[in-house]
């Protein structure tokens, strides 16, 4: 998402105070942000708020559509049905982010593409026997986009979907570090994202198995 514009001189600050184990919102490296969830603010939606003004904030909402293949299964042969049966189909989870809260522009629209198209690639490990629709509208940003949007959208799934689509145990949760000199910080916000060397967004189920692997920038953690 949008890189914050800083002179030199901010950025140096923020790079000295990270090395130093000493935040610019004095949190500890490894420290997250308070935040808020609600539910139900309207049909099938959860929106995570910030403790404070000026923080990521989301919205999702979760959609189920009816299974596309049942009215082709009816008009279909007997036999038909029962091969049809036998196999059932799956669906990915799909994925629509709207940024729109940072402008209507070319750039602003290629940053929601992205940021599409990197929650879809997490959640693919997510199969469910219909098709399953979550919807992300960013109201605010500060950073760490990712791991508040899969805190929301597994909230807002476990809400909508019953258990005998979508088991609570196969949501993953996400997680992204990111690496700014020879520090390792989790939570970012959007100044200190501007710092970061590396970032890996990793997803992890309830059973604590990696199902999701992301990383961006030069080097390693």
């Amino acid at each position: 998402l949008p890189a914050q514009l800083l002179s030199e001189p901010e950025r140096q600050y923020i790079f000295d105070s990270v090395q130093d184990a000493v935040r610019i919102d004095g949190r500890q490296c490894l420290a997250y942000r308070q935040a808020a969830l609600r539910l139900d603010l309207l049909c099938y939606a959860t929106a995570l708020s910030p403790g404070q003004p000026r923080e990521t904030d989301v919205l999702v909402s979760v959609r189920e559509e009816d299974n596309p293949g049942a009215t082709a299964q009816q008009q279909g042969s007997t036999g038909s049905v029962a091969a049809q049966q036998q196999q059932p189909v799956s669906h990915p989870v799909s994925v629509w982010v709207d940024c729109s809260c940072l402008g209507s522009g070319p750039e602003q629209q290629q940053l929601a593409d992205e940021a599409q198209a990197h929650l879809s690639s997490l959640y693919r490990c997510l199969r469910t026997p219909t098709p399953v629709f979550v919807d992300i509208l960013l109201l605010g940003y500060d950073g760490d986009l990712l791991d508040a949007a899969s805190i929301a959208a597994s909230a807002a799934l476990m809400r909508a979907l019953p258990a005998s689509l979508l088991s609570a145990q196969a949501l993953p949760l996400f997680a992204t570090v990111h690496r700014i000199g020879s520090q390792q910080i989790v939570d970012a916000n959007q100044l200190e994202e501007s710092c970061s060397m590396a970032r890996v967004t990793v997803g992890v189920d309830s059973n604590g198995r990696l199902v999701a692997c992301q990383t961006c920038g030069e080097g390693s953690l």
